[in-house]
């Protein structure tokens, strides 16, 4: 029997071999999933940052060479560093939508998430953070 938790690690576990190896570009790194293990490396990319920046490093470069790109994300950290626009939902109805900075403002993602978000420009950017309840 096939454990999905073991797949889900043996991407990572790849990657983390991979980027030792003195040949490998770190910043090159992505995962696919073919056929039954396509659900597999999805889950890798949403446990994993390095898999989840280098798939959307691979679909702003299509975007940036016309392709029309579609990016489910619940981290508007990753949509501020790689989105232009961004199309804000609230319990399945569209909150707001404009420029990526104006549609995940702090307000608007406090309101969406029901609770409390701070947006503020840090070193790397634009940074959204939900402080702890309190």
């Amino acid at each position: 029997m096939v454990s999905p938790d073991a797949l889900v690690e043996d991407f990572s576990a790849s990657v983390d071999y991979l980027g030792i190896q003195p040949f490998i570009d770190r910043n090159r790194i992505g995962v696919i999933g073919i056929c039954g293990s396509g659900g597999f490396s999805v889950c890798a990319a949403s446990l994993d940052p390095r898999a989840a920046h280098s798939a959307m490093k691979a679909a702003a470069s299509a975007a940036e060479k016309g392709a029309c790109v579609v990016a489910v994300l619940h981290d508007p950290n990753l949509a501020f560093d790689y989105c232009g626009r961004a199309i804000l939902l609230k319990q399945g109805k569209i909150y707001a939508s404009g420029k990526t900075e104006d549609a995940l403002s702090g307000e608007n993602l406090s309101a969406a998430y029901s609770h409390r978000c701070e947006v503020f420009d840090s070193p790397f950017g634009k940074t959204a953070r939900f402080p702890k309840f309190a």
